[in-house]
Order: C-alpha cells, then structure tokens, then sequence
C-alpha cells in the first residue's frame, strides 16, 4: 500500500474517531461505525483504481 493511501485511510479512521466521540449511544456509535468503514472500504477501491489510469 503506498504512503499516500496510508494518509488517506489515516485521516478518515481520524475523522471517525471525532465522529464516535460525539456521539452518545453504543448502538449508534456500531452502526456509524460500520457505515464508515464501508465508506472508506468503498473509497480506498475508488483511489487505487485512479491511481492505475
């Protein structure tokens, strides 16, 4: 994996952090946060195939 895709999936693990802290309920917390590692799932294939073009 390259630096650069180590930085984005950095910031976004950081930014889903934020988000857990802010929110009160453990229930909503798993579901934000299964919504987002999908998110970020989705994204990291998004950049690795610009990355190939």
């Amino acid at each position: 994996m390259s630096r650069w895709l180590r930085q984005v999936i950095e910031r976004k693990k950081q930014a889903l952090i934020q988000k857990l802290l802010l929110w009160g309920h453990e229930e909503k917390q798993e579901a934000l946060m299964h919504y987002t590692i999908h998110e970020l799932e989705n994204e990291v294939l998004y950049l690795k195939e610009r990355k190939q073009k």
